[in-house]
């Protein structure tokens, strides 16, 4: 059976600001010189920092703006497909006052509102991310998978799109990224390997400290 034209890597990491987005991007910068066609992809963004991004069928719409360095690190233009999802901040209903969040899918905002009424688009939107990531398999040798947050958020686990559920579909291999700046980096890589079925642990290639000064 011949193997995929396309490798993807997911770069999952133990928290927030794990450096994730910046190793990628390196990542992404080292295969384009060496002439690997990559691509990079996050299924899901929350941010309200955006860039323009290519539509499918031509004209703009908008990502968050760490896909699009990314994209620049690929030498590539960025497209709508590196991030299907991003969320961002919606302000709070006049009437309850429930925290909203915009939702832009595929460069173009199709709702405002509350984060347990986007739960339920959770099956919708894991669907579309993977189509996305498919399409820019078509034309890439390799696509580089950024995650977001901690990997091992078991109480989000049943509505996260951008981590390992996204992994377990695509059946891929990926780094675990620590971050060591904040203390507690040996705890952070066990406690992650402990909240995990083993069949999610053997596709894990390599664990990353980050953010070391000095010496250690």
């Amino acid at each position: 059976m011949p193997e995929p034209r396309c490798r993807s890597l997911a770069v999952l990491g133990t928290m927030s600001d794990a450096g994730k987005t910046t190793l990628t991007a390196g990542l992404c910068r080292v295969l384009a010189n060496g002439g690997t066609a990559v691509a990079p992809f996050k299924a899901q963004n929350m941010s309200n920092n955006a860039a323009p991004a290519l539509l499918p069928g031509g004209g703009y719409g908008e990502i968050g703006t760490a896909q699009a360095l990314q994209a620049e690190a690929c030498r590539l233009p960025p497209r709508v497909e590196m991030n299907p999802v991003l969320l961002k901040s919606g302000g709070r209903r006049d009437s309850d006052g429930a925290y909203l969040c915009s939702v832009v899918v595929m460069g173009k905002q199709i709702a405002r509102e509350d984060y347990g009424t986007l739960g339920a688009r959770t099956d919708t939107l894991l669907s579309l991310a993977v189509g996305a990531h498919d399409k820019l398999a078509e034309t890439a040798d390799a696509v580089l998978i950024e995650g977001a947050g901690s990997c091992t958020e078991l109480n989000l686990m049943e509505r996260d799109i951008v981590n390992l559920p996204l992994v377990r579909i695509l059946d891929c291999p990926w780094l675990l990224v620590a971050n060591i700046d904040v203390g507690g980096v040996f705890a952070q890589i066990v406690g992650t390997k402990a909240c995990l079925p083993p069949s999610d642990w053997e596709l894990c290639v390599g664990i990353v400290v980050n953010k070391l000064r000095g010496e250690a």
